[in-house]
């Protein structure tokens, strides 16, 4: 059987099938993005509420910090792009999801260090992820699925969004803001696990 070529000469890996485009290479990016999404919800829902009551902060310097963060996340898009082609497209998300749970563990301590420490790994994190998961389905996924692969995996930054900002968001109504920020830790490291479990599962070299 003649192998599949993806569109710029590069071979497409076999890949098992679950339920035709789901297979394990898409779940796992699936569930590393609902992670990424769900606590960048509660890093946006939360930390202005954190920086107003506990440095009091302003708007104009809770806006300055998340200018910040998006202006690394997209130096971070053509770094992520460097690291895939040098040390392959699963790395720079392993990379995303020790920032993010960075992101998460400093950012409700209201240390200052530590804040900005925080606001540069969760641009980071998300600016790292992006690129090297469409390349990663792009090398894993046969052409005819990839459209849909990558819609799959766009559709979980809304679904990690109204999750994160639900399910945040009631947990610190019961709990506090700090358990909010320790939930999106979980979660990240949660979906994280079984995500790499699912690529190990397939193939080693991941």
């Amino acid at each position: 059987e003649t192998a599949k070529v993806a569109t710029d000469g590069s071979p497409v890996k076999k890949t098992e099938q679950l339920g035709g485009v789901l297979n394990k290479v898409v779940l796992s990016v699936m569930l590393v993005r609902l992670g990424l999404s769900y606590s960048a919800a509660t890093i946006i829902v939360f930390l202005p509420v954190l920086l107003k009551r506990e440095m009091s902060l302003g708007s104009f310097e809770i806006g300055a910090l998340f200018s910040v963060a998006a202006f690394v996340n997209m130096l971070a898009r053509p770094l992520s792009g460097y690291l895939s082609s040098k040390m392959g497209e699963a790395k720079p998300i392993y990379l995303a999801i020790t920032l993010m749970s960075l992101a998460a563990t400093m950012l409700p301590t209201s240390i200052p260090p530590l804040i900005w420490a925080g606001i540069i790994s969760y641009g980071l994190s998300m600016g790292l992820f992006i690129p090297s998961s469409v390349l990663l389905i792009s090398r894993t996924v046969p052409p005819e699925l990839r459209t849909l692969s990558l819609a799959y995996v766009t559709a979980m930054i809304d679904l990690g969004s109204a999750l994160g900002s639900f399910g945040s968001g009631a947990i610190a109504s019961l709990m506090g803001i700090n358990a909010a920020f320790a939930s999106a830790l979980l979660i990240i490291i949660s979906t994280s696990l079984v995500s790499a479990t699912l690529c190990r599962k397939r193939s080693p070299e991941l």
